[in-house]
């Protein structure tokens, strides 16, 4: 039987209707929104406390205005609610465009100032999203190293964040997870016990990064974040740190 041709193959995605920015500014309810996913993201965490014990560092530094690119590494599911729910101001994230398939689901998604990105290809939408916030003033969290690390240790940098930067021109915040990786690895199925942590790193200004080329700035990013990693005493500082030596000399 031959297939219709009004069928979508099994490889295709459409979107049931456009995505529409309702997040942060948008309207008078939209606080009460965010407020209700951080408060009920912070009591699960805090339910969950004999599953997860939970530190966090550096948020004194963190810039109270304006807009800011949080830049943090990616070890588990758990990392995008771990930000959310520590970072000082309200923050905007990506999320994969298969959780944006209409009705209830996508509007609380854009609520929380959630925008899907297309994972695995140049998203030039995805991009301007991100610009468009920053230049609001806004804070927007990504995970520069484009997946779940195999193995708790920071992964290279991808570059489009540079490009982020340089359009918005604003100040990067590096941020490390630790523990997420123990509590629930790429490939397993439910989450276990282990101590989760953050740190946020020292604010690294716009003008120490605007002469640098992509690459450059990967490179400073990740040697910043290798830094907090180790001043965290992590469990993955050590091979973290050989990995960035040992592609550093293949380059």
């Amino acid at each position: 039987m031959s297939e219709s041709p009004t069928q979508p193959k099994e490889h295709e995605y459409i979107i049931p209707r456009a995505y529409v920015f309702r997040g942060q500014g948008t309207s008078w309810y939209q606080p009460f929104i965010y407020a209700l996913g951080w408060t009920c993201g912070w009591l699960l965490m805090h339910l969950l406390y004999p599953l997860f014990s939970f530190q966090r560092t550096g948020t004194k530094t963190f810039p109270r205005t304006g807009g800011v690119l949080v830049v943090s590494n990616h070890q588990s599911y758990l990392d995008p609610m771990i930000v959310g729910i520590t970072a000082p101001r309200e923050i905007h994230y990506m999320a994969r465009e298969t959780l944006f398939l209409g009705g209830l689901k996508q509007t609380i998604l854009e609520n929380v100032n959630a925008f899907p990105v297309k994972r695995g290809r140049g998203d030039k939408q995805t991009i301007r999203h991100c610009v468009e916030r920053l230049k609001a003033g806004h804070v927007v969290n990504i995970f520069a190293e484009g997946t779940r690390t195999e193995d708790g240790t920071l992964q290279p940098l991808h570059r489009s964040f540079a490009l982020i930067v340089s359009m918005a021109q604003v100040p990067i915040v590096p941020c490390v997870i630790d523990g997420s990786f123990e509590a629930w690895p790429k490939g397993q199925k439910f989450p276990h016990w282990h101590t989760l942590r953050i740190r946020y790193g020292p604010t690294i200004r716009y003008d120490e990064l605007k002469d640098l080329s992509g690459e450059e700035m990967a490179r400073l990013l990740r040697v910043r974040m290798l830094e907090l990693q180790e001043a965290m005493r992590s469990p993955h500082a050590a091979r973290s740190r050989a990995r960035f030596e040992a592609e550093s000399v293949k380059v």
